[in-house]
């Protein structure tokens, strides 16, 4: 049986059983899920980011069409496996936490919270309901090794930089639409080196400042730091973008 995938995966018998099993898996969570953006290795990635009509029309959407909220802050949050993020539907711990920080603390008509996200790069709160249902598990080495998947080094980079420049590409055309943007991520994680490379590729004011110690800064519109230890370090580093660095 020939599947969008069958070009990358070489019409492996067994690689095709092992992305059914995982699919099922996928769709377990989310029932919304469209079994071909269940993405289970950097090849299959690579593949659907530039194939894959839905991640493609999703990205000229990016560029094209969206208009994020207007509010003081964009936020961007890391992407979760439990789908999708709405406030009060969603399973994500992540994001339930989120959201009661954002209200707890006033923050809902200040912030504009957007998703950072492997394959579809950004994701606002209004398209949670409506963007396209993925699972892409296969940027995660540890992943692909635990399911006896093919890991490449040079599709996963490809991926990495495909990305970097979807949300360079954004983040640049409306940096000056936010009195801030703040982006909340884990150090040396895919989202965060999708980041570098955004701000490597596009004269983006930022400045990095993870929970562990400040990495590097350039200007001061934007705040990069880990999400471990989340509600204290989420305020403590709101506040950071709220009242410091004018």
């Amino acid at each position: 049986m020939r599947t969008f995938y069958s070009s990358v995966d070489k019409n492996n018998e067994m690689l095709e059983k092992t992305r059914q099993s995982l699919i099922k898996k996928s769709i377990s969570r989310n029932p919304n899920t469209d079994p071909e953006l269940c993405l289970f290795n950097p090849s299959q990635t690579l593949f659907a980011l530039k194939n894959h009509p839905k991640i493609i029309n999703w990205h000229k959407y990016l560029y094209n069409s969206y208009l994020p909220e207007k509010k003081e802050i964009l936020l961007l949050f890391p992407c979760a496996a439990y789908k999708p993020w709405n406030e009060g539907m969603t399973k994500s711990k992540n994001y339930q936490i989120l959201y009661k920080l954002l209200n707890s603390h006033n923050l809902r008509n200040i912030v504009s919270l957007h998703t950072i996200s492997e394959p579809l790069a950004i994701i606002g709160e209004s398209d949670y309901i409506n963007m396209p249902m993925y699972d892409n598990p296969g940027l995660f080495h540890r992943f692909t090794k635990k399911n006896n998947l093919k890991w490449d080094d040079q599709s996963y980079f490809a991926c990495m930089s495909y990305l970097g420049l979807v949300i360079g590409k954004f983040l640049n055309k409306f940096q000056n639409y936010f009195k801030k943007i703040f982006a909340y991520v884990k150090p040396n994680s895919n989202h965060s080196k999708m980041l570098k490379i955004a701000m490597n590729t596009f004269e983006l004011n930022l400045i990095i400042k993870p929970t562990t110690g400040e990495i590097g800064k350039i200007n001061n519109n934007y705040v990069w730091m880990s999400n471990n230890n989340v509600q204290k370090s989420f305020i403590r580093n709101i506040n950071y973008i709220l009242n410091e660095g004018e």
